[in-house]
């Protein structure tokens, strides 16, 4: 029986599942030296690219594809072949995000976050606005940093995919480097009840793909070899968050949007698939404090 686009598109975001995080909930006030600052976050990923060519996967009938003992590759398997390839670049997925960071400098903190099976250190510099406590009056209100996040992890097919992942052999391996600006507007003093945050980013990532494809073999009968390759790309993005709570407590909401050129990509008979297209991950999270920060006028 074929699945509806609409049903599988929920199965898939259902499930958690590794991304490239890059869902910005930062302010632009760095954790103040000697604090730290912690929380969980949950977002989703919708790609436009992966949509598309998900949807011509399920009606093509992964699940009768993988019971065949022998492939060929026809246009229906390429539809499925650059699908995997979209939805190991970009997942239609949830994930769940632990992050905790501690203020090293006055105006630098640094810190480690796990999504999924990705795993990061970040890092971010204050380069405007006060540095205060909660209980020394400022006048100032605007906030600017900058950070750096890096991300290494191994990306997996969804339940659906995952019958034919044997058969493909595919193993994606990626690199992720964040880079934010952040500008923040204090609610209240220091940040007492949360601040508004926007900004822009700018993602690069480098993939490294392999296949090792079983049993699967070109129209003139050939079989189809193992190949390696690697690629690079960079995507540019948007970001909104809005923090909410009281001195260490705060609520976060927040969406990012973010366009990128995926480039290139060769599928197993040797032919290639260019992507492109937009992600959109909203996300919403709780955000603690603990310690006190150091006063500074």
């Amino acid at each position: 029986m074929r699945l509806r686009p609409f049903f599988f598109i929920f199965i898939i975001v259902s499930t958690v599942s590794c991304t490239a995080p890059r869902t910005i909930i930062n302010s632009g006030k760095t954790t103040p030296k000697g604090n730290v600052a912690g929380g969980y976050h949950y977002s989703l990923n919708f790609s436009t690219q992966t949509v598309v060519l998900l949807k011509d996967i399920v009606v093509d009938n992964v699940n009768s594809l993988a019971k065949k003992d022998s492939i060929s590759f026809d246009a229906n398997f390429e539809n499925i072949n650059k699908g995997a390839v979209a939805y190991q670049l970009d997942p239609i997925k949830s994930a769940n995000e632990f992050y905790l960071k501690y203020g090293i400098l006055k105006r630098w903190d640094a810190g480690v976050k796990i999504s999924g099976n990705a795993k990061g250190l970040e890092t971010q510099f204050q380069f405007l606005g006060p540095t205060g406590k909660f209980d020394v009056e400022t006048p100032h209100r605007v906030y600017g940093s900058v950070a750096l996040q890096y991300t290494t992890q191994s990306q997996s097919l969804p339940s659906i995919l995952g019958k034919i992942q044997s058969r493909l052999g595919y193993n994606f391996k990626r690199q992720d480097f964040l880079l934010p600006l952040i500008f923040s507007y204090s609610i209240g003093n220091e940040e007492k009840f949360g601040a508004l945050s926007i900004g822009g980013a700018v993602n690069y990532s480098i993939i490294n793909y392999s296949t090792t494809p079983i049993d699967i073999y070109n129209i003139d009968k050939t079989k189809l070899e193992a190949q390696k390759y690697k690629q690079e790309y960079m995507s540019f993005g948007l970001f909104a968050n809005l923090k909410l709570g009281y001195k260490y407590v705060y609520l976060l909401p927040s969406l990012s949007m973010f366009y990128q050129n995926y480039g290139e990509y060769h599928l197993l008979n040797g032919n290639t698939t260019k992507l492109k297209g937009f992600t959109f991950i909203p996300g919403l999270g709780i955000n603690f404090n603990i310690g006190k920060a150091s006063q500074s006028k």
